[in-house]
């Protein structure tokens, strides 16, 4: 393993609340929110405000935009119900000027959304939330409890459309539907050990309230898989999300064939009878790396690293066949042995949240929550090539800024919030609706003999490439709903649009 990044601790002691640009940054817009805070932020990389929401309620862990420009956020709620380390309960959707665009909120007695969400190429949110369990359905599963737990669940969360005034949940699936009994978990990686516990708690001992504490998840559109991460027992998971809710809930359906079960797992081997040592000393917030991107299809993620104090930012080439399958050798553990990039200087350390985003440069952003919230974006190499300090005190988590992400200049969500005056390379600009425009089916294109057009999603996953032979072409969109970025590149020069759904 390669561990990257040694700089000096005494250069940062003195680094002052805003932006600190090196050679080789990505020139992308910064999204975050600082936990506790009622304000979200998007700003460039001289730390400039380029555009805020101002909200009614705290912010959860994590922020990010659709292609039209809508923030989604994890929002905490103020219903009565169960609660715990990272508690949210609403997912809510909210407009350029700060409107409420629609809510949904999951906090009762019986469940309660938490931590990190995700949003889709199709718009839905991908939420984490705790379950309750009573102690008698505990001992029925037989996991050895003192009263009621909450195992965790992963629900898909539609926005209103056309077929539903209010939004809803449209898949699921639950931890509780892939338990073994721990003699069993051996033969049986695909699955959770009854047995499992947090660090420094014995195997199967007695627990209540939360158990697994999921704090992380990602979505992967071009293999339709969710990554996942769990505090408790150090490790992150994928599984299949092209199952119904009835196949999630068992072990056999979807494109894998294995419904719901864990496709994958990482970190701590002896969680399955597996032999290794458990790399990760709490986990937070897996992100799958998008098509495109140097390590496409890796997971970069934040190892805290609370014993030593001392965190790493890292990347993790996950095994696949030839098919696209999760290889693993009989009786060993998940490959691989070790990451394949890992970055980490004097200083850095990360005791709660973090995040981690692979940029399209290469570079990958690397978020430090606590103390003073810095985000750290680091080069290939090692190198510290931008650095942003979101708070003026050091006073622990009520500074902290559990994630942050970058979006390109050129991407719809900016153009949608700023205008075209986001995008500053001098090799972007914009093409006339007589070059490209969409309709319902198609993105249709003229006047393009010998000149390359590049298709990409709104996370930068290129979808299509090509040079057509005639001077008409036309491209059959994935689906009507989806917003898509278009390149059409001539003689050299980049030019760039975003093209919204037909509807």
């Amino acid at each position: 393993m390669r561990i990257k990044g040694m700089v000096m601790a005494a250069a940062l002691a003195a680094f002052p609340v805003g932006a600190q640009v090196s050679s080789g940054a990505y020139n992308g817009y910064l999204l975050y929110s600082v936990s506790t805070t009622k304000t979200t932020y998007l700003r460039n990389n001289n730390g400039d405000v380029l555009h805020s929401w101002t909200h009614t309620t705290g912010s959860g862990y994590s922020s990010k935009l659709l292609a039209d420009g809508t923030l989604i956020r994890g929002a905490v709620s103020t219903a009565t119900g169960i609660t715990g380390a990272g508690a949210t309960g609403v997912i809510e959707a909210v407009g350029k000027t700060g409107n409420i665009l629609w809510q949904f909120p999951y906090k009762s007695s019986n469940y309660v959304l938490h931590h990190y969400i995700e949003v889709m190429p199709n718009g839905h949110v991908l939420g984490i939330a705790w379950e309750v369990k009573t102690r008698t359905q505990a001992l029925v599963a037989g996991v050895n409890s003192s009263g009621n737990i909450w195992p965790d669940e992963i629900i898909e969360v539609a926005g209103p459309d056309k077929s539903s005034s209010s939004a809803r949940i449209v898949w699921e699936w639950h931890a509780w539907d892939h338990l073994v009994p721990a003699a069993q978990a051996a033969a049986n990686p695909q699955r959770f050990s009854v047995a499992l516990r947090a660090s420094g708690t014995a195997a199967n001992a007695a627990i209540t309230g939360d158990w697994m504490h999921l704090n992380g998840i990602s979505y992967d559109p071009v293999r339709d898989e969710i990554a996942f991460s769990s505090h408790s027992f150090n490790e992150i998971y994928v599984i299949d999300h092209s199952t119904t809710t009835a196949e999630a809930a068992g072990r056999t359906g979807g494109r894998r064939g294995k419904g719901g079960d864990l496709l994958y797992r990482w970190g701590a081997p002896s969680n399955y009878g597996a032999p290794g040592k458990t790399f990760f000393d709490i986990v937070h917030e897996p992100a799958f790396v998008p098509d495109g991107l140097p390590g496409a299809g890796h997971i970069v993620v934040i190892n805290n690293g609370v014993t030593a104090q001392q965190s790493r930012c890292v990347e993790i080439a996950l095994p696949r066949d030839s098919a696209g399958n999760f290889s693993r050798i009989p009786d060993s553990a998940f490959g691989p042995a070790a990451p394949s990039w890992a970055f980490t200087t004097a200083g850095y350390y990360n005791p709660h949240t973090g995040s981690a985003q692979r940029l399209p440069n290469g570079n990958t952003l690397c978020v430090e929550s606590e103390d003073s919230g810095k985000v750290w974006e680091i080069t290939p190499a090692g190198a510290v090539a931008w650095l942003y300090r979101t708070s003026t005190t050091t006073a622990g988590q009520n500074t902290m800024t559990g994630s942050a992400y970058k979006y390109a200049p050129d991407d719809p969500a900016i153009v949608a919030l700023i205008g075209a005056t986001a995008i500053r390379n001098p090799l972007l600009h914009g093409i006339s609706p007589g070059e490209a425009r969409r309709t319902r089916r198609f993105i249709e294109f003229r006047g393009v003999t010998g000149t390359r057009i590049e298709v990409y999603s709104t996370e930068g996953r290129r979808r299509f490439s090509t040079i057509p032979t005639t001077d008409d072409f036309r491209w059959p969109v994935a689906s009507p709903r989806e917003y898509y970025l278009v390149r059409i590149i001539r003689d050299g020069k980049v030019r760039t649009t975003g093209l919204a759904p037909s509807l």
